[in-house]
């Protein structure tokens, strides 16, 4: 991991006085924080050694006050400053000459992590921490990294999970997806309700797919993949799951309805000459729904789309007209569909 360095340098001792973290994997930053506090504060003297500011609620004057402060009964005291964004955005000639000052003269006695998300690195104020201090951005974990850790986390927390799954829940997670914002924290939810609901210690596909939480366009895409193979057991088995989670029936049939139509204008555009990736930029789409979305088209006619087309505004119009059970609306149509496409 990128950030073991770091870690190595803790357990041999060797603390810089002042330390800028950045990036958007705090789920990283806390663990590497967490295992430094151990490292230097004592429980017994945190209240006199240990010391937290927001600097949201907080002035350069304030926190470098704090610094000054020796250490009781031990050999440093430690200082996080959390969301110093706005400190790079906002800081006056005046504070900045005080806090390079610091920078360049630190209590040797006191370590200090400032820590940001969106640092400004233009920023005049940044090139002195730059120049001053050790500078540690947090990023993304990559195809490596990633799974790795995720073996980690589940060895650590007596599960055994082997390489076929380990790549399976890797890619439910769409941690990797090229345009995910999604971080660790997004994820390690998903992850602690298998360690804490499941009582398997090998982790199995079936596991995963009950505990992890998909996006209801993936759950929609494979719902509708398995109408075009012909597998309705499953198709019904992916609606049951979704109404588990507490997906809105109403919701479920308006992107299945709503697939079918991107399958329709893809197929069109798709026809004319061009690709999925350029249907997807006319349609307003994300290209890996449109390339999904072409993939589909491929497997069905003009007049089959007409026909599921012609149910679905069928479907919809019993769903909002009749006090027939919405579940079972669903299902049925879900059934029709599979009878047109086979």
């Amino acid at each position: 991991m990128y950030y073991n360095s770091l870690i190595k340098e803790f357990k041999d001792k060797n603390f810089e006085s002042v330390y800028l973290f950045y990036g958007n994997e705090n789920y990283i930053i806390d663990n590497v924080i967490s295992f430094l506090k151990n490292k230097v504060v004592d429980d017994v003297y945190k209240d006199f050694n240990y010391k937290e500011i927001d600097y949201k609620n907080s002035s350069i004057s304030d926190v470098l006050s704090t610094f000054e402060i020796l250490p009781f009964m031990s050999e440093y005291t430690f200082t996080i400053i959390k969301n110093v964004d706005s400190l790079f955005k906002e800081i006056t000639e005046d504070e900045s000459e005080r806090l390079v000052n610091y920078l360049m003269k630190p209590n040797k006695t006191s370590i200090v992590i400032f820590i940001g998300e969106n640092i400004d690195k233009r920023k005049k104020i940044f090139k002195e921490f730059k120049k001053h201090s050790t500078l540690f951005e947090f990023k993304k974990l990559n195809n490596i990294e990633f799974p790795k850790w995720v073996n980690k986390y589940f060895t650590d927390n007596g599960k055994i999970i082997r390489h076929r799954e380990l790549s399976y829940l890797v890619k439910e997670t769409g941690y990797l997806d090229k345009n995910s914002d999604k971080i660790l924290y997004s994820v390690i939810r998903d992850f602690e309700k298998i360690v804490n609901y499941s009582n398997e210690k090998l982790i199995t596909i079936e596991i995963i797919d009950k505990f992890i939480d998909k996006p209801i366009e993936d759950n929609i895409f494979l719902l509708i993949d398995s109408l075009f193979d012909n597998h309705t057991e499953k198709a019904l088995d992916i609606l049951n799951l979704m109404d588990s989670k507490n997906e809105a029936l109403q919701v479920i049939l308006f992107m299945i309805i709503k697939q079918f139509r991107i399958i329709l204008k893809i197929k069109y555009l798709i026809d004319t000459g061009l690709t999925s990736k350029d249907a997807g930029e006319i349609l307003g789409i994300h290209s890996y729904v449109a390339k999904k979305s072409a993939i589909q088209a491929k497997k069905i006619s003009y007049s089959s789309l007409k026909k599921i087309l012609k149910k679905s505004i069928e479907a919809d119009r019993l769903s909002k007209s009749t006090s027939i059970d919405l579940r079972i609306i669903i299902e049925s149509y879900i059934i029709e569909i599979v009878c047109l496409l086979n």
